[in-house]
């Protein structure tokens, strides 16, 4: 299970998807599994995914079709 959290913290730590995910926030919580929470427009949640077993080009995919450019 940690390989799989090393792979999520690649992607969390690369700075490219800050220019290509502009509306992407991130936050830390100690101790957490990796969460993925999509939220509306109005900030209210409407999905949640845990990806901690994701690998950095499935987590970049599925932002690709889900967030609003």
């Amino acid at each position: 299970m940690k390989h799989y959290f090393f792979i999520t913290q690649a992607f969390v730590n690369d700075e490219k998807k800050d220019k290509q995910y502009a509306n992407l926030e991130i936050e830390y919580a100690r101790g957490a599994s990796p969460t993925l929470i999509l939220k509306n427009e109005e900030g209210v949640e409407v999905e949640s995914l845990a990806i901690d077993k994701w690998d950095t080009d499935t987590v970049r995919e599925y932002l690709t079709q889900h967030l609003k450019p």
